[in-house]
């Protein structure tokens, strides 16, 4: 509830001068991570089988003429800027937060009905940032003791913040955003080794992130205790330092 809280009520002037700055040279570098990333096998193999299902919409595939719905482009956008591992990374915290929050942006400004200005991205991505971190530190790296793939979940709860924002989200309904997107999240660390879904579970962590908050803006209710209930939550599910 205090963080729905503090999403819900966060505005541009709220963000510090130096994180501001430190989010527009991480804006650009997930934009690089992701225009390499779409020339790289595994994206144009996603690209072809999402073409293959069909879901079409107006929400660019950067590097490419292919546009899908949001959620979509936030899933190819997210695997993309995670292809080669080259994307942010705040070790302790296992976050890779600009494949999730960045693309989720991206996402929802590409198919928004109103222009989304630079404050209001920067702000959003800002906040999606922090709950990837803080989510992150929460959960505690003793889940990857455990096998997973931490970022799967973090960049759901960073991109279900991110859109929440944009969206401008109820304090109730961001707090069924992120319930909503942490169920969602995936991924196990023996995909790091000898395989290419890896790379899907950041695109996967942005999707689960926008899809969230398209639920919560309908009143789909999630688990709001999943960071506190003793069975089933984030965090004693998955580690044993959370």
């Amino acid at each position: 509830g205090e963080l729905a809280d503090y999403l819900a009520n966060l505005s541009y002037t709220d963000v510090p001068d130096d994180a501001l700055e430190r989010e527009r040279w991480h804006i650009l570098d997930t934009l690089g991570c992701i225009l390499y990333g779409s020339t790289t096998p595994w994206v144009r193999k996603l690209i072809a089988a999402l073409d293959g299902i069909g879901k079409s919409g107006t929400a660019s595939v950067l590097g490419t003429d292919v546009s899908f719905s949001p959620d979509r482009a936030a899933l190819v956008n997210g695997t993309a800027s995670h292809s080669m591992d080259f994307d942010d990374y705040c070790q302790d915290a296992g976050v890779h937060a600009g494949s999730a929050t960045v693309t989720t942006a991206l996402a929802y400004a590409d198919a928004a009905a109103e222009p989304v200005s630079g404050r209001e991205f920067l702000t959003a991505v800002a906040a999606g940032v922090e709950t990837s971190i803080r989510t992150g530190y929460g959960i505690g790296r003793g889940s990857l003791l455990r096998g997973w793939h931490i970022a799967g979940w973090t960049g759901a709860f960073g991109g279900a913040a991110t859109t929440g924002v944009l969206t401008g989200l109820t304090r109730d309904q961001m707090a069924h955003a992120l319930a909503l997107a942490g169920t969602q999240g995936a991924g196990l660390m023996g995909a790091a080794y000898g395989s290419e879904v890896k790379r899907f579970h950041m695109g996967k962590a942005a999707e689960s992130g926008y899809l969230g908050t398209a639920l919560a803006e309908q009143n789909f209710t999630g688990d709001t205790h999943i960071f506190e209930e003793r069975w089933g939550s984030i965090g004693t599910t998955m580690s044993e330092d959370y």
